[in-house]
């Protein structure tokens, strides 16, 4: 783990090079390291870890240095910092999530809810509601809601252009929102 400030710079700032990335000048790379306890701070209230905080640290002063240019004087330096860690810490939050493999033999109808007269009602009143639509809503929602293709994908399988499905699904959901309510 790098402490001394100056390492951390002059380590970044060889990382940097060494991968072919323009280097900033030494005021920038200066307001950077000046800028490292602040970010701790709030890398420490993004992620609760204090390994992970300062992995986070390392990672946004090495994206600020890298990406030095897209900064605009004037502006300011800690927001620009905080934004790139933020960006970071929810990139990397997304990439950890994992969906949970259940065993299906271990399932129960307590689990998913059979057992309860309304989840069965409200599926019937959702399932009626999603039959008495237009079929080309009906077809608009269950390509992008039910098998979670996107809006240009669903309008090529339908064979219209892309704002006319998002316009179908709009207007369906919208309907099925009237009936339900």
């Amino acid at each position: 783990m790098i402490r001394n400030h100056n390492q951390l710079q002059r380590s970044s700032l060889e990382t940097a090079s060494a991968v072919g990335l323009p280097l900033v000048g030494q005021d920038m790379g200066r307001d950077i390291v000046d800028s490292l306890a602040t970010l701790r701070k709030f890398a420490s209230r993004l992620t609760n870890n204090s390994a992970t905080a300062e992995d986070l640290v390392q990672e946004t002063a090495l994206r600020a240095l890298v990406h030095a240019d897209q900064f605009r004087v004037g502006t300011n330096l800690g927001a620009w910092l905080r934004t790139i860690m933020r960006n970071l810490h929810i990139r990397e939050s997304r990439r950890n999530l994992r969906i949970d493999v259940v065993d299906p033999g271990q399932i129960t109808i307590s689990d998913i809810g059979l057992n309860r007269p309304e989840w069965n009602t409200d599926m019937e009143d959702a399932s009626r509601a999603y039959f008495a639509l237009p079929p080309v809503q009906q077809e608009a929602i269950y390509l992008v809601s039910v098998t979670g293709n996107t809006y240009a994908a669903a309008a090529k399988l339908s064979g219209c252009p892309v704002g006319t499905l998002k316009s179908r699904v709009s207007r369906g959901r919208i309907n099925l929102r009237r009936m339900l309510d």
